[in-house]
């Protein structure tokens, strides 16, 4: 099943023999700004959203109940089960009990010394932790990134912060780490694509070849640290949505962005939605999903050969969590 958040509410997605079919709808009328999946309670789920703060499931999605008001752009769970969620205003709130309960954090992070340079680039130009990545290897390292900011990152879970800004462009949209390799980041960001070998500590860009540097999505391979896909478009949101399209085009790399390769088969020459996220199916990663703007969702089973679409109509996709 995938467990799609929308502009208007999670959306659940059933795979039957001839298709795939609605299953169900909820927290319709709220924005979906970000889906996780507790990792050791396959029932339990959060929803963060843009406005209306943060909402639990613990029944794979099918209901929900606020836990939190305070508006949330992104929501993750360590693999131990703590809960974090990246505010607006920019800041943290972590769960000790799967998302029950929160505590702010926020203050630990205005101490950074760029805090007061952090903005957005849209009205009311408030800057929020847009993307939140749990290192893997159990080490209670989580990193934020900043839409505009740059990268922070705490290594005794989220009671104190520091910057990993070093190479790295400071518009973040999508941080990932590596399933199975703590050291290997990747970073989508406003201008270009990025990656980092050494835990974050530095950054290069890693987008030769492709067409826009603007980038929204990241998925990485659950098993391969150096398979990871991302999509670039023409520019942001505002760009393409006032009708110039977003020339959206997927990209697969199997040497952590050293190399690219363009994925075409099966998709429009020219996607004018934007591509706000993509998803790897954690047990079949041959499996990968792409959420976009229009409301369309596309699949590919071989990796990004070959793709078709598996769902249209919906509001802008915002986030995907699949769930087995």
């Amino acid at each position: 099943m995938l467990l799609v958040g929308t502009d208007d509410g999670v959306v659940a997605l059933q795979e039957r023999p001839h298709g795939w079919d609605t299953a169900w709808r909820a927290l319709e009328g709220h924005s979906i700004s970000g889906l996780a999946h507790h990792p050791k309670h396959p029932d339990q789920f959060l929803a963060s959203t843009y406005g209306e703060g943060v909402f639990i499931s613990q029944n794979r999605g099918k209901s929900w109940s606020q836990a939190m008001e305070q508006e949330a752009w992104s929501v993750a769970f360590s693999p131990d089960g703590i809960a974090y969620a990246g505010l607006k205003p920019a800041g943290i709130a972590r769960s000790s009990d799967g998302g029950l309960k929160w505590t702010d954090l926020t203050r630990k992070v205005n101490r950074l010394s760029s805090y007061s340079t952090w903005d957005s680039p849209f009205p009311p130009y408030t800057a929020h932790v847009r993307t939140l990545a749990l290192a893997p290897d159990g080490s209670g390292t989580i990193y934020g990134g900043i839409e505009v900011g740059g990268i922070i990152r705490s290594r005794d879970g989220g009671n104190s912060w520091d910057e990993m800004r070093n190479g790295v462009h400071l518009d973040i949209h999508t941080l990932a780490v590596a399933p199975t390799d703590a050291m290997i980041m990747y970073a989508a960001t406003g201008g270009g694509f990025y990656r980092s070998f050494d835990k974050g500590a530095s950054w290069e860009p890693a987008q030769k070849g492709m067409r826009h540097t603007y980038t929204l999505a990241v998925a990485v391979h659950p098993r391969e640290p150096r398979t990871v896909f991302t999509a670039t478009l023409k520019g942001p949101p505002g760009f393409w949505q006032g009708g110039y399209g977003a020339d959206a085009t997927i990209y697969a790399s199997t040497d952590g962005g050293t190399t690219w390769e363009r994925l075409r088969s099966g998709l429009p020459e020219h996607i004018e939605a934007g591509i706000y996220c993509l998803a790897v199916e954690p047990s079949r990663p041959e499996r990968v999903f792409a959420g976009l703007s229009n409301g369309e969702i596309w699949a590919s089973q071989d990796s990004g050969q070959t793709w078709s679409a598996i769902a249209s109509g919906l509001e802008a996709v915002h986030c995907l969590a699949y769930v087995s």
